[in-house]
């Protein structure tokens, strides 16, 4: 059964080395805007995800599961369970930035968008101004 909850501060330093590994943004997980979630399995912590909320809209951040744990499905089922909680949280429209990633997020119902064609306040995120490289690819899903 997988988990999604709150990241626990005692979680922070996991959380820091798995994005660092795995060659992610994780210089403002501990003071910026975005919300952290780990991710559980049989009891296992296995990942974590993100996103900061801008009214309806949300950027997806710091998704990554254990590579330990990739190629079983996991990650499809976790972002489809995320998915559904945030948009209990209002959300009706996700926007991320990938420089690895696209094919997964193809798969998952996100659509390269233009990147200069987002709204203002994503655009003006850290994510989008220093944080991800301009070559990164935009995605967006209408949930």
């Amino acid at each position: 059964m997988i988990k999604i909850m709150d990241l626990k501060n005692a979680e922070i330093p996991f959380a820091r080395e798995l994005l660092k590994a795995n060659g992610l943004p994780h210089t403002d997980i501990e003071n910026g805007p975005v919300q952290l979630f780990s991710i559980e399995q049989d009891n296992q912590n296995t990942g974590i995800i993100g996103f900061e909320q801008y009214g309806k809209h949300g950027l997806l951040r710091s998704f990554v599961i254990e590579e330990h744990y990739r190629s079983k499905g996991l990650g499809a089922q976790v972002l489809s369970k995320f998915e559904k909680m945030v948009i209990k949280q209002g959300i009706k429209e996700f926007y991320l930035l990938t420089a690895t990633a696209n094919k997964f997020f193809a798969r998952n119902d996100y659509s390269v968008f233009d990147r200069s064609a987002v709204p203002e306040f994503i655009s003006k995120t850290t994510e989008f101004n220093s944080l991800c490289p301009s070559s990164a690819v935009c995605m967006r899903k209408i949930l």
